[in-house]
């Protein structure tokens, strides 16, 4: 299990006055995502990620910086978000299969 991922970036952005084409996002704790709704960032819900994004990013990406992002980087900075919602150890969620008889 990685805590870090980066994506690099087709169209860099300016953060801080320094342009950058690539984005460290950080594994979110509990405290990150306190008034995020989940079900939003599983659906890749513009406003719930780019607030996600703007705390667990290095260099941090303020809303007005995720708002100019390219489509294309957006969604890869959702895809390395919701990576991290998967399953750390390896095991699936089994589900009842019916016996026959």
């Amino acid at each position: 299990m990685t805590d870090t991922v980066t994506i690099r970036l087709d169209t860099p952005v300016t953060v801080d006055g320094v342009p950058t084409d690539q984005i460290v996002l950080t594994r979110p704790r509990i405290g990150q995502l306190r008034g995020v709704k989940l079900l939003d960032v599983y659906q890749m819900e513009v406003g719930a990620v780019a607030e996600l994004i703007s705390r667990t990013s290095t260099p941090v990406l303020d809303p007005a910086v995720v708002d100019g992002l390219d489509p294309a980087d957006f969604t890869r900075l959702c895809v390395g978000l919701l990576g991290f919602f998967g399953s750390g150890s390896g095991s699936t969620p089994t589900t009842s299969q019916p016996t026959s008889r």
